[in-house]
């Protein structure tokens, strides 16, 4: 979820199995005016309509076997998306 969600812009995260954190997020959305929960919710779905396209996907999954076939790397180090992992992002 948290290469989806994006902090702040297309919604709020909270940590797994922490449910303080998960009703402070939901507060924040539902304090926020209605046309900024509407302007992060078109916000999110342009992304993902950009970035998760079937097309799109099924390129990124040839890449990343092609790769693994010919690194003979193991799946858990690869980015499906390629992006650098954030290091100041908490791990959701």
């Amino acid at each position: 979820i948290n290469e989806i969600v994006m902090e702040g812009k297309t919604g709020f995260l909270a940590l797994t199995n922490d449910p303080d954190e998960l009703y402070h997020s939901m507060n924040r959305m539902t304090g926020l005016p209605e046309s900024e929960r509407k302007k992060m919710g078109e916000t999110g779905r342009d992304y993902v309509k950009t970035n998760y396209q079937t097309a799109k996907i099924m390129e990124l999954w040839e890449g990343l076997y092609e790769e693994m076939l010919n690194k003979k790397l193991k799946p858990a180090s690869l980015n499906l998306l390629g992006e650098q992992k954030n290091p100041n992002r908490k791990n959701r």
